[in-house]
């Protein structure tokens, strides 16, 4: 039984130009971003294949510290940055994105709240 839920038919594409695959990276994306998803399944998705799964669950201000703390290892630089600035991640995530290889993640993990909390503290 797929835990995630079929995407709705406003977000279905009208006509059959996209595969099924690509309809499926669709569905998953679309469930990754709502801030009505269960952290179970977000959890879930954070070890999505497809890049762009794992980049809306990075973003998505609802997404369990659990699963931000393992994307905040993930190879791709720009998860690594949503992380970074992502509402809910953990102050010791966002103070360890802070020393990150990438300038960029470094900049945002700088910006986010609990970084200024877990510095002045």
């Amino acid at each position: 039984n797929d835990p995630i839920p079929e995407l709705p038919k406003v977000y279905q594409p009208k006509g059959n130009k996209l595969t099924a695959e690509e309809k499926e990276v669709m569905r998953r994306r679309y469930i990754a971003e709502d801030t009505e998803t269960s952290p179970e399944i977000l959890s879930t998705l954070a070890k999505d294949n497809e890049f762009e799964v794992r980049c809306d669950v990075a973003a998505n201000p609802i997404t369990p510290k659990e699963a931000l703390d393992f994307l905040a290892n993930d190879e791709g630089a720009f998860i690594r940055m949503m992380v970074a600035i992502n509402p809910n991640t953990s102050k010791e995530t966002v103070f360890r994105l802070s020393k990150d290889k990438d300038e960029n993640v470094r900049m945002y993990a700088l910006e986010n709240k609990s970084y200024k909390h877990k510095k002045e503290g």
